[in-house]
């Protein structure tokens, strides 16, 4: 099921939120940016052909970077959602109290 689905309310309007599955993908996202932030170093220069090693060296360090703007975009991304979905949760809970606080029938 995904995290956010049509609602089935009136007129069919709203959204059902599914709080754990949403905080999952969260977690998954930023799991996801860490794995893309690499730890390695880029080659060392050694004896040879200086002209390989040096095209080595510059593919190492554009991959590097790439990865590094993709993990901490996903990162970043994932922290965001995280909040959304904290947001969401204390909004309906906000919700629900206010619902049971001018429920007519309590009357």
């Amino acid at each position: 099921m995904p995290a956010v689905t049509p609602g089935n309310g009136a007129g069919g309007q709203g959204l059902q939120v599914d709080v754990t599955q949403a905080r999952q993908v969260a977690q998954q996202l930023k799991q996801l940016g860490d794995s893309l932030i690499p730890a390695a170093s880029a080659p060392q220069e050694s004896p040879g052909p200086e002209k390989s090693i040096a095209a080595i060296a510059a593919v190492f360090t554009a991959s590097d970077h790439f990865s590094k703007e993709c993990g901490s975009f996903l990162q970043r991304e994932g922290a965001t959602l995280g909040r959304a979905v904290q947001a969401f949760e204390d909004m309906d809970q906000r919700n629900a109290g206010n619902i049971g606080a001018v429920d007519p029938r309590k009357n």
